[in-house]
């Protein structure tokens, strides 16, 4: 009688404790098969973006169609241009200046990344250099949360990022000197700027959570998109994306977290 008491206490607590931890084992591909903490406890918190990779084909009409690759190891930012159906390649290389993320645990996000190109350019007549400096930076704030068994996903493999306002600015700082005039170099200073807010659930992103460690993450999303603009004329034009991107985050501070804590 005592050992069927037994066995029924152990069942009850388990079903009572069990599903509290549920959200500790493993659910991406390269996830840890077991946290010492809930997979929203792993992602809460401040990150930098130690890698960021993206490859889609860019077409404008079908008329103009590209291949661009982006690669950023940071400092390290690179980009190749692919002209499709021709040999014209442009490679652009610049330094990542910032790149962070920012979950919290009532459910908002902030993203920033910038970064920096410079490019130089001799007049061989005149022996004069131009300089050009273009920084780049995109700010994005919005809501986060996992999403639950859809399609053929686990459920939290998923997140969803949806963006309440963003920002975007270039800044351009050109530089002309020349060895045949004495003097102050001319500079010139230009800035472009633009601010969207959206109504909740107007944009959003969806990443695929290959790894969630709470000291490293992984995300992958394929890109599929299409965006059709109409000017003043009624003039439509169509712009196609699609291929993928993946972006890894490591956690800032708190090097005191245990390894074991993850198996």
């Amino acid at each position: 009688m005592n050992k069927k008491r037994s066995t029924i206490l152990l069942v009850l607590l388990g079903a009572i404790v069990f599903p509290l931890f549920t959200g500790c084992f493993g659910v991406g591909e390269d996830d840890p098969f077991i946290s010492l903490r809930t997979r929203k406890a792993r992602l809460t918190g401040k990150w930098d973006i130690s890698s960021y990779y993206k490859n889609v084909k860019q077409i404008m009409d079908t008329s103009d169609q590209k291949r661009v690759i982006t690669d950023v190891q940071p400092p390290d930012y690179n980009k190749d241009i692919y002209i499709l159906g021709t040999d014209s390649v442009q490679e652009i290389e610049g330094e990542v200046l910032n790149g962070e993320m920012s979950f919290d645990k009532n459910g908002y996000f902030s993203y920033v990344f910038e970064y920096e190109v410079v490019e130089s350019e001799t007049d061989e007549e005149s022996s004069g250099t131009t300089t050009e400096t273009r920084t780049v930076k995109r700010e994005m704030n919005g809501t986060w949360n996992f999403l639950h068994n859809i399609d053929d996903y686990k459920r939290k493999e998923r997140l969803s990022l949806v963006v309440l306002n963003e920002a975007n600015s270039v800044k351009t700082t050109v530089v002309v000197e020349s060895e045949e005039e004495e003097g102050v170099p001319v500079i010139t200073v230009s800035r472009d700027f633009t601010v969207m807010n959206y109504a909740n659930g107007e944009m959003s992103y969806i990443w695929e959570l290959d790894m969630l460690k709470y000291k490293e993450v992984h995300k992958y999303q394929n890109i599929n998109t299409v965006v059709v603009s109409t000017d003043s004329a009624a003039y439509g034009t169509a712009y196609d994306e699609v291929g993928y991107q993946q972006r890894n985050l490591t956690r800032v501070g708190d090097e005191s977290a245990a390894a074991t804590e993850e198996f």
